[in-house]
């Protein structure tokens, strides 16, 4: 029993030292896992604030690399607002930190034509302010077009500037003799206009009937006399008809009615109600439907420094001659005369075909416009002219033509002469000259589709003329009277700004004008008729020039890659 007693004693005691062990062990190990578990937190604790601390800056990044994109467009917006400027690459001024919180931003911009249309491309790469973040951004930006609208004045066939005589000279003498010192435009003869009228000084008639009046019932007029309305020893029914085509559709002159059938210096009562019958005693021979205010109209004008500026800019002109990809004979001093640079008609007077542009064919190209010329195989026969550019044509000289100098132009693209394509298609444009105009005999401007088959004879109809899109605008300098003169069964079918007179005299039912005719004052004495112009030549005064804005491309923004957008 003592025995027993004893072993299990020491079986008890060694259990017991055992557990002491065991426990040490297990406290050992639970130490080992609480320091991995504290490690582990902290790991993952700065891990974290190391992750957040990177999406921070991320966003930094990311919100001065808009910013960079905002200050790139904006850029594009000041320094090329009409879209002239070239391509190619731009590195921008790097933003402030201030405007992007500190991150260092690198922009580029580059702008390159795109499906025919130009386009920027922008850039922005931004490093955020503790250098391990990288965004790299990129949107586009388009040029939107807005068509503009043309000057008021190209809704009529025939705009007269000009202003009303001042008070001291009555109706009679200004018309009569030809006093006062503001000229009139003046209707005899034959001659009349069909088409809407804005004359902004006086008008004398005689002659014919109805010298200002409709083309049909279906097409009544607006005529505006901003000066008075003189009826000489001839037309009885001076605006308007009794008959077909019937009155006009509304007619003011604010300065009064006066004839010399009825009164040579006391104006009608008014000269605002409907007449109703020819000038005598109570009628002052307007026929109009209403008399109601017409829209106001500012006439084209041309100042000297204007026209400098045309002569500077002419393209192809004496500033920028014939450049890369010319062919052809181009004649010496086409544009100007050797040594001068300044608009003075030194060329002098040359007649349009044979001096001027001369007996050779050539096509005269500049980066903006061209000026191609087919000349007549022999005198009499058709010659071919082809006009583009926004910014005109320029020759310092007075221009003629004479019997038998006919010109076509082109309103399809084809030249008529050769019937080769013009590259750059139909005529659109303008011709600038400093000098005078003469057409006299049967000399013709016409579209190709007015002339018959020869080319040796223009018929511009009245109605539903095809009008080539192209203007002469005819600066005189020296004053003469007229500036732009028709004398004879000459036709002209285009669009003219004459700084001076108009003047279409002793011509017959054939002398003819498909296209609307700007002046300071006109004398049309002769067969005549006129056409409104729907067609507004590039670089022409007045052209509905559209604006352009840049704006951003729908979808176009993308974040790339650190190596950069594809």
């Amino acid at each position: 029993m003592g025995e027993t007693t004893t072993l299990m004693q020491w079986f008890t005691s060694r259990f017991v030292r055992a557990e002491d062990g065991m426990a040490l062990v297990l406290a050992l190990v639970i130490m080992v896992i609480l320091f991995i578990a504290a490690g582990t937190a902290t790991g993952l604790v700065t891990s974290n604030q190391s992750t957040s601390n990177h999406e921070r800056q991320g966003v930094q990044a990311l919100t001065g690399g808009e910013a960079g994109l905002d200050q790139a467009a904006n850029w594009v917006v000041t320094n090329d607002p009409t879209g002239s400027y070239g391509n190619g690459t731009v590195t921008l001024p790097t933003p402030a930190g201030s405007t992007v919180g500190g991150n260092s931003v690198a922009l580029t911009a580059t702008k390159a034509a795109v499906g025919g249309k130009s386009q920027w491309t922008l850039n922005s790469t931004t490093t955020s302010p503790n250098g391990k973040v990288v965004r790299v951004l990129q949107e586009k930006m388009q040029s939107i077009a807005t068509p503009g609208s043309p000057a008021a004045f190209w809704g009529y066939g025939f705009v007269m500037g000009g202003t009303p005589n001042p008070g001291g000279y009555n109706a009679y003498q200004i018309c009569e003799n030809g006093s006062g010192p503001d000229k009139p435009t003046v209707f005899g003869g034959s001659g009349k206009v069909t088409v809407p009228v804005w004359i902004g000084g006086d008008v004398c008639t005689s002659g014919g009937e109805h010298p200002i009046g409709n083309e049909s019932a279906a097409l009544p007029i607006n005529v505006h006399i901003g000066g008075f309305l003189y009826g000489s020893n001839g037309p009885r029914e001076i605006v308007g008809s009794s008959t077909s085509p019937g009155p006009v559709a509304d007619f003011e002159a604010l300065g009064g009615c006066y004839s010399n059938h009825y009164s040579n210096t006391l104006p009608y009562p008014g000269c605002d109600t409907y007449s109703g019958g020819p000038t005598g005693p109570t009628k002052d021979g307007v026929f109009a439907s209403s008399f109601n205010p017409i829209p106001s109209v500012t006439p084209p004008t041309l100042s000297a420094a204007q026209e400098q500026t045309m002569y500077a800019s002419a393209s192809p002109g004496p500033m920028n001659p014939c450049g890369v990809g010319s062919t052809g004979t181009i004649p010496t001093n086409l544009f100007e005369s050797a040594g001068s640079t300044i608009p003075d008609a030194s060329l002098g007077t040359k007649n349009f075909i044979t001096q001027l542009l001369g007996p050779n064919a050539f096509d005269c190209k500049t980066s903006t416009g061209d000026l191609a010329w087919t000349p007549p195989v022999s005198h009499g026969a058709k010659a071919c002219l082809h006009v583009t550019g926004s910014a005109g044509v320029f020759f310092d000289a007075s221009v003629t033509m004479g019997g038998a100098d006919y010109i076509q132009i082109d309103t399809n693209g084809v030249n008529g002469c050769t019937g080769a394509t013009y590259p750059d298609g139909p005529t659109n444009g303008s011709i600038y000259l400093d000098g005078t105009l003469v057409l006299s005999n049967d000399a013709s401007i016409c579209s190709k589709t007015d002339f018959n088959a020869s080319g040796t004879s223009c018929t511009i109809p009245l109605t539903g003329a095809t009008i080539p899109s192209l203007f002469f605008s005819v600066y005189d300098r020296s004053g003469a009277a007229p500036a732009f003169s028709m004398p004879g069964n000459s036709r002209f079918e285009s669009s003219a700004f004459v700084n001076g007179q108009y003047s279409l005299t002793n011509g017959g039912s054939a002398s003819s004008v498909g296209g609307s005719i700007f002046a300071n004052y006109a004398s049309v004495t002769g067969g005549s008729s006129f056409s409104v112009s729907t067609v507004v030549p590039a670089g022409s005064l007045g052209n509905p020039s559209s604006s352009s804005a840049w704006s951003l491309t729908p979808s176009s923004w993308r974040e790339c890659p650190v190596s950069g957008c594809s």
